[in-house]
């Protein structure tokens, strides 16, 4: 392999490394998010994965590697899906779940502008 051709895989594998540790912090800020909406305390997800809370601290604050396998077990503590540590806040759902739902919310946000054109098309047929 040329010089080039190592420079070039070697920026590469450095981006991917750092696109996955901007993944791994957002998950972390999502954990640590829910488990303070949910008035849950460090110490029962240290409990979960048999830790003490100086570790799930340190793992919590990305001091400590944070590993794949616990996903599930942090998510059962939240009492949230796995995926929802990803994109919290907002909530996945798949596409089966919304086709069988008798009625769906949608939340999304508007501009002042078109807030009263929004309001009146929603509530014009009541």
């Amino acid at each position: 392999m040329r010089k080039n051709q190592k420079i070039l895989r070697f920026s590469q594998n450095v981006l991917i490394i750092n696109q996955l540790t901007l993944i791994i912090m957002k998950i972390l800020e999502n954990i640590k998010a829910i488990r303070l909406e949910k008035g849950i305390n460090q110490e029962t997800i240290a409990d979960a994965l048999n830790f003490d809370i100086a570790n799930w601290s340190r793992i919590e604050n990305g001091k400590q590697e944070l590993r794949v396998n616990q996903l599930a077990k942090i998510a059962n503590v939240l009492q949230v899906e796995v995926i929802d540590l990803f994109t919290y806040p907002k909530k996945y759902v798949d596409e089966e779940t919304i086709k069988r739902a008798e009625r769906i919310s949608v939340t999304f946000e508007v501009s002042p502008d078109k807030r009263d054109i929004l309001l009146n098309l929603v509530t014009k047929n009541k």
